[in-house]
Order: C-alpha cells, then sequence, then structure tokens
C-alpha cells in the first residue's frame, strides 16, 4: 500500500480551482459592513485562484480569477451610491488592465476544449478542425503564458494590497457627501429592493426588440444580465430561498444562449485569425449554430420576463442577526 504523501496532496490542493464561496449576509448587515464583506470575498475568490494559477492549475483557475475581477466590478457598481473615493479609478484602471490580460486565454480555451472538440464529432468539419487544431494550442499557451506573467507582476501584487487598504481602512466612502453618511449604516436590506430593480431595469432596457439585436446590442444586454446576476448572488440571502430559486433559473437560462452566442462570436473571430480553407470551413458551421441560438433568445428572454422578482416578494430571509459581540468583531477587523 503506497504511502500518504502529505505535501504532494497539498500541493494538489493549491493547484485546484475554487469557485466563490457563497455570500451569507445577516438579515440587520449594514450597507457599510455589506460591502466590506461582499468585496473581502471577491478579494478571497482572486487569491485562492491566483496561488492555484501559479502552482499549475491551468485554465479553470484563470477563468475563475476572471470571474473574481467581474464580481468585484459588479461590486462597486452596485454600491455606487455609497462609494466616493479618489482611489476609486487607479482600482478600476488595474481591473480592466488584468481582464485584458486574461481575456485571450479564456477564448482560446473555450475555443479549444468546448468549440473545436464539438466540430471535430461532425463529419462536415472534423477533418478540418483536426488540422487547426496545432495552430490552435499553440494560441493557446501562449494566451495562457501571458496570463500567468500578469499574476506575477508586480502591478498585481500592488493591487492586491491597495484593494485590500481601501477596503481595511474604510478609504471607499472617504469624499462621501455628509448627507449620505447615515446611509453607510443603513440596513443594506432597505436599499437592497432599489439596487436589484436599478439592474433589472437596465437589463429590460437593453433588451427591447430582443429578436432583433445587433451583436454589440446582445453584448450589452449579456453584460447588464451578468451584472444583475452578481448583484443577485451577492443580496439574495437577505430573502426567502425559494422565491430566489425560480428567479436565478430563469436568469441563468437565459444567460447560457447569451454566453453561448457570445463564445460563436469570439470563436468565428479566432478561426478567422488563423486563416486558410480550414477556417473557412468551420466558420461556416459556427454561422449556423450562431442562427440556431438567436432562434432560442426571444423564448428564453419572455420566460425569464415571467418570472417574478425575488425583491418585489414580501417574504424574507429568517430572521438571522448578527450578535452585538460578533458585530464588533467584524467591525473592529474592517478597522
Amino acid at each position: 500500500m503506497m504511502a500518504y504523501n502529505g505535501n504532494e496532496a497539498s500541493s494538489r490542493h493549491r493547484a485546484c480551482p475554487h469557485k466563490a464561496a457563497p455570500i451569507r449576509l445577516p438579515r440587520d448587515i449594514t450597507v457599510r459592513l455589506g460591502f466590506a464583506t461582499i468585496m473581502r470575498g471577491t478579494l478571497d475568490h482572486l487569491s485562492n485562484n491566483q496561488v492555484a494559477a501559479l502552482n499549475g492549475g491551468g485554465a479553470e483557475c484563470i477563468h475563475q480569477i476572471r470571474v473574481a475581477l467581474r464580481r468585484m466590478n459588479a461590486t462597486l457598481a452596485l454600491f455606487k451610491d455609497v462609494i466616493a473615493s479618489p482611489g476609486l479609478a487607479a482600482i478600476k484602471q488595474d481591473l480592466k488592465w488584468l481582464s485584458s490580460r486574461l481575456g485571450a486565454a479564456r477564448d482560446w480555451d473555450v475555443f479549444d476544449t468546448r468549440t473545436l472538440q464539438k466540430l471535430q464529432h461532425h463529419s462536415a468539419t472534423q477533418a478540418a478542425a483536426e488540422r487547426i487544431t496545432k495552430a490552435v494550442s499553440e494560441e493557446r499557451r501562449a494566451a495562457d503564458h501571458r496570463a500567468i506573467r500578469a499574476l506575477r507582476s508586480a502591478r498585481y501584487s500592488r493591487f492586491i494590497r491597495t484593494v485590500e487598504h481601501w477596503i481595511a481602512n474604510e478609504r471607499w466612502h472617504e469624499r462621501l457627501d455628509l448627507g449620505l453618511h447615515p446611509m453607510l449604516d443603513e440596513p443594506l436590506v432597505e436599499v437592497a429592493r432599489q439596487w436589484l430593480h436599478r439592474s433589472a431595469r437596465r437589463a429590460r432596457k437593453d433588451a427591447r426588440g430582443v429578436a432583433h439585436l445587433k451583436a454589440k446590442q446582445r453584448h450589452r444586454l449579456r453584460i447588464a444580465l451578468k451584472q444583475l446576476r452578481y448583484d443577485t448572488d451577492s443580496l439574495s440571502s437577505l430573502y426567502a430561498r425559494s422565491n430566489v430559486k425560480t428567479y436565478v433559473m430563469a436568469l441563468c437560462t437565459l444567460q447560457d444562449v447569451l454566453g453561448h452566442l457570445n463564445d460563436l462570436v469570439v470563436a468565428r473571430r479566432l478561426v478567422r485569425s488563423l486563416e486558410g480553407r480550414d477556417s473557412a470551413t468551420i466558420d461556416k458551421r459556427l454561422k449556423a449554430a450562431k442562427r440556431r441560438q438567436l432562434k432560442a433568445l426571444p423564448l428564453v428572454w419572455r420566460s425569464f420576463q415571467n418570472s417574478t422578482p425575488f425583491w418585489k416578494s414580501h417574504r424574507m430571509s429568517s430572521d438571522r442577526r448578527i450578535p452585538a459581540s460578533t458585530r464588533n468583531d467584524v467591525r473592529a477587523e474592517i478597522d
């Protein structure tokens, strides 16, 4: 019987991708503590996957880092009414920089492991897909190396330190108008409904004429729905789970269709960058797949529209409150 190697097991664990931990907010948490809690969650998600990526965790770790960055960006947008800080612009610039460095790695990974593999199982495109596999693998490796360099960079380290300091010292509201300061200590649940409604309204606006949207308009809708999804993930623990579940299922189905459409758009761009007769053959097949997804889009949008927003229900989550001692401990940690 082989002896257990603790170091080897620990190394494998460090290289495993980590999904975001569910956000559990007490019913009476304030806006101030709610923002800190959610932002700390995004930092943990980001840090765990950066360690895993640098330990050879691969494409899924890079994907999880991109998710963590989007969650952080979405949190900044969600709490924008109470954020007033000269440091915000630099944080947003670093988020944009890092997302751009990691984006190509994710695009090539999806194309290689999903799109191309599906094409290899189709008789009309199998030979062409197999012939360009080598070129795709080379592009994917190059993109992965660029992503890892960004995660090892001094700029990335400074970014993490900056955000940690910004949260711990509450610099995020240092320029907030004095008249808005009382809002920081209001229960988060009292403003959550308004903020969720704002995100949903933006998505509805971007979805007008959904059956006839152009690629850029669909992209804008996809981004609006991502914001709504991250807002939902952040705030849904304040509401009854039964009300949340149906709404989130409809939202996820809609996101899946738009996400697949986006993957096809990206895949066609990547295929065209490879050039050659094989690329033209594959592009034709991708175009047909895109048409099928476009037909499904109005149907899933209608289903989503018919789902009741959970924040409009009178039922809230069970009355979980923060014990005074715990509330003081959390506050001390932030201070």
